[in-house]
């Protein structure tokens, strides 16, 4: 399909005026493919100056400027591709999920229910259901729950107020998450009144993290999560790299699970759900970089390439 793109750029896209105007499909963000580009439209001739895609000068050398660092496909994608060639169900089939007590809700996960956090991450980190895995309602909701959430398994949700279920359930099913069990009524409030565990997760600025490197006071380590990209641009000196999507599909950060570690990400979102899931996985001692490296970098604080 490499190639069929080549000969689309050669002898379609390139024989258009430069004034064409072009609306993409996808813009930065998706998991879709690399480099894409925040613009909402752009042109013939803004591309054809600026998108690596027109430079190349054979198929070979397209072939290798586009695959290379090719980000991998989310999990869900090839569910998604089975479910549209063979027919989703009808949603009126589907089950609407339920409103659970916090001792329903406990006898779910313990069942072996997935326990979705959808609230944002600092409010995540001050106080949430053990064994919960983050992915805040927003732009990013479902490629991230596309990421992690099992097909397999139930979904039951907390959520910020019960009013949010149907538009969460609504996402989900968008991508094929169908097993939407349902939520916990009155959300973490009612986790708490009826006495139960919760845990937390630290949330450190950027000056936290950059006072704490300076004080060499214990043996942290920066996981950074971002793609390979956004890591080739900068990163902070002595950081380990490891994308979110690839630790989400089971591969090992190079981190020890003894050890003090600082994840961050672009913003603060993918790095708050790697370290939920790492909680799952058995590392207790993580803080998440609020803000991520746009917050440090917008403070200038150093970083190398």
């Amino acid at each position: 399909m490499a190639e069929q793109l080549y000969y689309t750029v050669t002898d379609r896209l390139s024989t258009l005026h430069d004034t064409v105007v072009v609306y993409p499909g996808h813009t930065a963000g998706s998991a879709c493919g690399k480099k894409i580009g925040a613009a909402p439209h752009t042109s013939i001739g803004q591309e054809r100056l600026s998108n690596y895609a027109f430079q190349a000068r054979s198929a070979a050398s397209f072939m290798r400027m586009v695959l290379t660092g090719m980000p991998n496909p989310p999990t869900y994608y090839p569910v998604l591709k089975r479910v549209n060639k063979a027919g989703a169900p009808l949603v009126e089939t589907l089950p609407q999920g339920e409103a659970f007590t916090s001792a329903e809700f406990a006898i779910r996960q313990q069942t072996g229910a997935l326990v979705i956090d959808t609230r944002s991450p600092d409010t995540f980190g001050q106080r949430h259901i053990p064994e919960a895995v983050l992915a805040g309602l927003g732009s990013s909701f479902t490629t991230w729950m596309g990421w992690l959430a099992p097909y397999d398994h139930d979904l039951i949700l907390v959520l910020d107020a019960d009013d949010q279920f149907a538009s969460a359930r609504t996402e989900l099913r968008r991508i094929g998450l169908d097993r939407v069990a349902g939520y916990l009524a009155g959300g973490m409030r009612a986790w708490s009144a009826a006495g139960r565990a919760t845990a937390t997760l630290p949330q450190w600025s950027v000056h936290d993290l950059a006072r704490h490197r300076e004080s060499g006071q214990d043996a942290l380590r920066v996981l950074d999560v971002r793609t390979a990209d956004e890591w080739d641009d900068g990163h902070i000196a002595g950081a380990s790299h490891t994308f979110a999507g690839d630790i989400l599909q089971g591969v090992d950060p190079p981190i020890d699970a003894t050890v003090p570690v600082a994840v961050i990400c672009g913003s603060g979102y993918r790095s708050s759900v790697v370290s939920s899931y790492l909680l799952t996985r058995g590392h207790r001692n993580l803080v998440n970089i609020r803000g991520g490296m746009g917050a440090w970098n917008n403070a200038s604080l150093p970083v190398t390439t």
